[in-house]
């Protein structure tokens, strides 16, 4: 639930300030927090496409990515053919 709070927070902040990189940045981490890195990436997107060289949202953006990947492969790794 505190989770749920913080991404209305952000996504009610972004609406106001849709160039906010902190705000972006933020929401991708609550959503990454929250286990949910497949929201995380379009969060992360939009920062480094407003500030490329955004640091926080470049390593957010890479966690995304290696944990949608750690989860596909245990997907595959429990698959049977």
């Amino acid at each position: 639930k505190q989770y749920d709070q913080a991404l209305a927070v952000f996504q009610m902040g972004l609406a106001r300030f849709p160039d906010a990189v902190a705000l972006y940045n933020n929401l991708a981490v609550t959503y990454l927090a929250a286990g949910r890195p497949d929201k995380a990436l379009e969060p992360c997107r939009q920062a480094l496409a407003l500030q490329p060289d955004h640091e926080k949202a470049r390593y957010n953006l890479e966690w995304a990515l290696r944990l949608l990947a750690a989860s596909n492969a245990a997907v595959r790794g429990n698959a049977r053919p």
